[in-house]
């Protein structure tokens, strides 16, 4: 692919979404398209393959921006729905 050709990963190039689960505490969502629902036991992201579905405890919006989200809490589940 082109992209690894110049150094960036694809989903970068592509604006594919990536979710990384860091533990128990963390998910990040780079390449979001907006937030659709939020409550402290589950999250619902808009991406370009779907909408994307956290659940857990104590769930909360640490870092927003355009190109990222990142949600903190007890994560239970990360799925596309």
């Amino acid at each position: 692919m082109k992209s690894e050709i110049f150094g960036f990963p694809s989903d970068v190039i592509t604006d594919t979404p990536s979710i990384r689960w860091v533990g128990k505490n963390t998910a990040w969502v780079i390449n979001h398209k907006g937030l659709k629902e939020c409550d402290t036991n589950s999250v619902l992201i808009n991406t370009k393959l779907g909408i994307v579905l956290i659940q857990g405890a104590e769930l909360y919006i640490k870092e927003i921006n355009a190109e990222c989200l990142r949600i903190e809490g007890r994560i239970a589940s990360i799925s596309y729905v």
